[in-house]
């Protein structure tokens, strides 16, 4: 019986060692694969802060000392010291700063060192050796939002957050984002800004037949694009089919006239253009091309309301003619299949924004007069953007300057159009940034 017991205290003495050196033998690896032990491999590094040389209680030392670096950041603004990173938002070509609350930011040190793959440097697409960070809930869309500069605050939030996150993990002091990317271009399209209105006697059917056949019912600015009208409606028109005419001998300009009627005559091309010109005025759209007529045309009225304002757009139609027998006599006949549209005339600008702009066109009726009305969508613009027209000098109070001639059968004016800014952070001063001449000449 004592030799039984001997054999079974034995036994369980070499399972105990066994168990014993397993167990070492599994923290010894673990330790080699977890840099617990041995250093990460030069080269190594967890967002930009540099760990190889070092075993991972080491690397988490220094990654708590760059994030408590980070923490202690600030700022002197205005006499005032601004603790925590700086985050410089640009919006419109425009830029400000708001300072974080670094108390908002928390990291999980310790899981971005578990993660970490030896010899690697940050991939922050691929998520490989980040600095893993998360935010308090609402924190960023407060921020914007309690900003009285940000006239928008209808951003896809989360989105921008991800963006915030992605650089404090960098532990940037200094963050800079477009927020213009990250605008909720549905709320967008909605956001009304101002209005313009032409006086038209056919206003209604110009909407309904023309605009809204070929342009459907709002034009869209793309963003950082140049806008061209004469593109926009050549390539509008282009895509409706064509009805082919048989052409009549004698009758061709009559003929050539009531096709280009079905597209936008010469009447329609200055209103429309002139609608859209006056409509961008009160933007930062930065004019590229413009022209006007030598005798500001009849139907503007009051002429008076316009001077200064008329955008002229011409367009050249070709017709393409083919000669073919008629299906009912079967004597050849001269058939209208097709027309080319090039622009003569233009109106372009261009869009700096990283966001778009909307232009709905409808019609109404005031005091029994016909009016389009030019409506303007989109982000509100940061500084105040407007014009004014008077004769030749900015400060003078008159608007315009009559031009008269002997035997003349109607006056001319003379005007210059000045486009002004005010900026959001110097709101008491008027700067000039575009400047347009008219002269017309009396006939």
């Amino acid at each position: 019986m004592k030799l039984l017991s001997k054999r079974k205290n034995l036994y369980a003495i070499i399972v105990f060692l066994v168990i014993l050196t397993g167990v070492i033998i599994w923290l010894v690896i673990f330790s080699l694969d977890n840099n617990i032990i041995t250093p990460y491999k030069d080269g190594t590094q967890v967002g930009y802060v540099y760990i190889g040389g070092r075993t991972s209680s080491q690397a988490e030392n220094d990654l708590a000392n760059a994030i408590r670096k980070w923490r202690n950041n600030s700022y002197i603004v205005d006499g005032e010291r601004k603790e925590g990173p700086m985050i410089a938002l640009s919006y419109q070509n425009d830029s400000y700063r708001l300072y974080l609350d670094h108390t908002k930011f928390s990291f999980d040190i310790e899981r971005s060192i578990q993660r970490v793959q030896d010899g690697r440097q940050m991939d922050y697409n691929a998520r490989i050796n980040i600095i893993y960070v998360s935010v308090e809930e609402g924190y960023i869309e407060n921020l914007i939002r309690s900003d009285k500069y940000i006239k928008f605050t209808d951003f896809d939030y989360e989105a921008l957050e991800r963006e915030v996150i992605k650089y404090i993990s960098f532990l940037f002091k200094e963050i800079y984002i477009d927020i213009g990317p990250f605008i909720d271009e549905t709320v967008s399209q909605e956001n009304y800004l101002h209005q313009v209105k032409i006086n038209y006697a056919d206003a209604s059917h110009f909407v309904n037949y023309k605009f809204n056949y070929y342009l459907g019912d709002v034009i869209e600015i793309k963003p950082k694009t140049q806008f061209s009208l004469a593109d926009l409606l050549i390539e509008a028109f282009k895509e409706k089919p064509f009805n082919e005419v048989v052409y009549t001998e004698g009758k061709r300009t009559e003929i050539y006239n009531d096709i280009i009627s079905n597209y936008f005559t010469q009447n329609e091309l200055s209103i429309f253009a002139t609608g859209i010109f006056k409509t961008i005025l009160n933007t930062n759209f930065r004019n590229i091309e413009r022209h006007y007529s030598s005798a500001l045309p009849d139907i503007f009225k009051p002429q008076s309301d316009y001077i200064g304002y008329e955008a002229l757009v011409e367009l050249n139609y070709a017709f393409e003619e083919t000669v073919k027998n008629d299906p009912v006599t079967s004597q050849p006949a001269t058939y209208i299949t097709g027309i080319t549209f090039s622009t003569i005339k233009d109106l372009t600008f261009y869009n700096p924004n990283r966001h778009s702009y909307y232009i709905r066109v409808t019609n109404t009726v005031e005091n029994g007069e016909n009016y389009l009305v030019f409506s303007l969508y989109g982000p509100p613009f940061v500084n105040e953007y407007g014009y004014k027209r008077s004769a030749g000098d900015y400060n003078s109070t008159i608007e315009y300057e009559i031009v008269t001639k002997v035997g003349a059968s109607r006056n001319g004016y003379h005007t210059k159009l000045y486009r002004t800014v005010k900026y959001y952070n110097n709101p008491d001063l008027t700067f000039i940034f575009d400047e347009f001449e008219y002269i017309y000449m009396p006939k």
